[in-house]
């Protein structure tokens, strides 16, 4: 046992009077205990020779290798064990009668607890919130991160939307692919059997298709991005060549310099949509839980990591919520009102509730409770250091963290996901119903867990609250498309088209300055309020966001400084003595041209350094 962790206890048992002649039965087992390893009796416990579930006793560890060999027997609660076990019996025999003849003297056995095989099977990789499962032939779960179901047969488990109820129907099968009706979720599920000797159990391993696909997702948006840049050059290359012999010709080469724009901003257009599929959030450290399943399998892989904190040792506290309202006080700041409720457990000395660590102000207060659960409403203002580089494009994340009100004991508060209709993420459980946040669009809610480092254990002497799984509640929002095109994005369009007019009609011959009026001067008036509103425009946006660093969308403002300033320099050159023949060149025909591709790859250059 020393040499081999995974096994639970082994029990040597004698036929009767094989041992002494004077002792009718005679079986020592040997256990794990919490202080190391303990000696029971069996054989003072009952009588192993009757047969298996005579007055509720379990005697085919014995019966069974007796009378088939070396083999397996189903999982089942033991007696002695006092926990969930599988048990490897292989019979022995003496000849001190006969040489020539074996005779059972009694069985050896190997008990396994289903804990230890979960443990075993809980430590292989199956990403973030995948995880193991075994049965046997009998359909009874061996392992499993949800540790009700260890012991019982797959349909007592009570959850019909369980992959374990796909996986009995169509075990024969070596991969599945299976869409959860009640998470959303698309699983990958694994099969393979396992020879026991007597029979065969099931090994299955279960991936999300979300995590296992995500890496993929971000080789595949770099290689499109190459693609439309591959194209872009294929298709403007065609038309230089098609367009060559006449290229010195006004119409040709507007022609070539507009195809080119549309192409890049067609370019920049297509990036954005395929961007816009990708997720931003709360980024790796976030591990997003759908059901109990991907809980506990989130706790097991904390337990095995930890040092100081064991699975059986944690108390688990159902709690819920529900938000009634989400409102941005700032760019950092919003104010959430809703309810929480929690469910009672048997731990008399854990006291219920939560709190709110990240709240400025919060006002909480109880608003039902009984025998089994208790409710109550909160308001609580909470700063969160949203990320908005990648405005008007970003994901964002409102979350409640939360934190179990007794810091004592180890208890982790998990999802009570009995206490919504759905927990479909785009199905926006916990959330009430025509919600809005203004200017914002709400696209998921989900629970998370997330790991979070702290340089301190509070004074309570326990080493839980450096890393230990947190309770999150999100609500994913991104900025509202018409929102964002009405009050930034058209404002910089018309900017765009009026130095694009002022462009055109700007010029040196005197017919032409005649009809449109405009010389160098009242160019530089014009784009000196242009400059004024952009501006104002600019600040506006860094407002309302509270902005500390430089985001995507304001790249867009530094090109039209620069045009703006292009523009001012290239009339005042073009009105004076200095000749160039850039500026003077058809009357100024070269920096006309040069606007729109000029902008279009400024735009494709930083949306390609911003995305990829």
């Amino acid at each position: 046992m020393d040499e081999n962790p995974e096994i639970f206890g082994v029990v040597v048992a004698f036929e009767p009077f094989k041992r002494n002649p004077d002792a009718n039965l005679f079986a020592p087992y040997v256990k794990r205990s919490e202080t190391g390893k303990e000696l029971v009796m069996i054989d003072q416990l009952y009588n192993y020779t009757r047969p298996d579930g005579y007055e509720g006793i379990r005697t085919i560890w014995y019966h069974k290798p007796l009378e088939y060999g070396p083999s397996w027997t189903e999982a089942y609660f033991g007696t002695a064990s006092d926990t969930l076990i599988a048990v490897y019996g292989v019979p022995f025999y003496e000849n001190y009668n006969d040489p020539g003849e074996k005779e059972i003297a009694g069985v050896v056995a190997t008990v396994y607890s289903l804990d230890d095989i979960r443990d075993k099977v809980s430590e292989l990789m199956f990403g973030r919130t995948g995880y193991g499962f075994i049965f046997n032939e009998e359909n009874i779960i061996a392992s499993h991160p949800n540790k009700e179901y260890l012991g019982k047969k797959i349909k007592e488990t009570g959850d019909e939307y369980d992959l374990l109820h796909i996986a009995k129907e169509k075990k024969d099968e070596n991969l599945l692919n299976y869409k959860n009706k009640n998470t959303g979720q698309t699983l990958w599920i694994a099969m393979d059997e396992i020879n026991t000797g007597e029979g065969k159990w099931t090994l299955g391993a279960v991936f999300v298709e979300d995590e296992i696909l995500q890496d993929i997702e971000v080789s595949l948006r770099h290689t499109l991005f190459f693609i439309i840049i591959i194209s872009i050059i294929f298709i403007i290359s065609l038309i230089l060549i098609i367009t060559r012999k006449k290229s010195t010709e006004a119409r040709r080469l507007w022609f070539v310099t507009l195809t080119l724009s549309v192409l890049l901003f067609g370019g920049t257009f297509l990036y954005w949509v395929i961007s816009l599929e990708s997720v931003y959030g709360l980024g790796t450290e976030n591990i997003s839980v759908y059901d109990n399943n991907a809980v506990e399998s989130t706790i097991s892989n904390y337990c095995s990591d930890s040092e100081s904190v064991e699975d059986d040792n944690l108390i688990r506290i159902p709690t819920g919520v529900f938000i009634q309202s989400i409102e941005f006080s700032s760019g950092n700041n919003v104010i959430l009102t809703g309810y929480v409720w929690q469910k009672h457990i048997n731990e008399t000395s854990v006291t219920m509730g939560f709190i709110l660590p990240e709240a400025e102000s919060s006002d909480i207060s109880l608003s039902f409770s009984n025998d089994n659960i208790s409710i109550w409403y909160f308001s609580a203002a909470l700063r969160q250091p949203f990320d908005y580089s990648l405005y008007p494009f970003n994901k964002e994340n409102v979350w409640i963290r939360f934190w179990p009100n007794d810091l004592q004991h180890n208890v982790i508060l998990v999802p009570d996901f009995e206490g919504y209709s759905t927990i479909i993420p785009h199905e926006l459980p916990g959330i009430e119903k025509n919600f809005i946040i203004e200017g914002w669009s709400v696209k998921e809610s989900y629970y998370s867990y997330r790991i979070n480092e702290y340089n301190t254990n509070l004074g309570l002497k326990s080493s839980r609250y450096s890393e230990f799984p947190e309770l999150y509640f999100n609500v994913e929002i991104e900025p509202n498309a018409i929102s964002v095109f009405m009050s930034d994005a058209i404002p910089l369009i018309i900017i765009v088209l009026l130095l694009f007019a002022v462009l055109m009609i700007t010029t040196v011959k005197e017919k032409k300055v005649g009809i449109f009026g405009f010389g160098s001067l009242p160019v530089l008036a014009f784009c000196g309020s242009l400059f004024f509103v952009l501006m104002i425009s600019h600040i506006s946006l860094r407002d309302h966001l509270s902005l500390n660093e430089f985001i995507y969308f304001e790249f867009f403002y530094f090109e039209l400084y620069f045009a703006i300033l292009v523009l001012s320099v290239n009339s005042i050159l073009l009105a004076s003595s200095y000749k160039s023949k850039i500026i003077n060149y058809r009357d100024n025909l070269i920096v006309k041209l040069s606007l729109w591709p000029a902008l279009s790859f400024f735009i494709f250059l930083i949306t390609f350094v911003t995305f990829y």
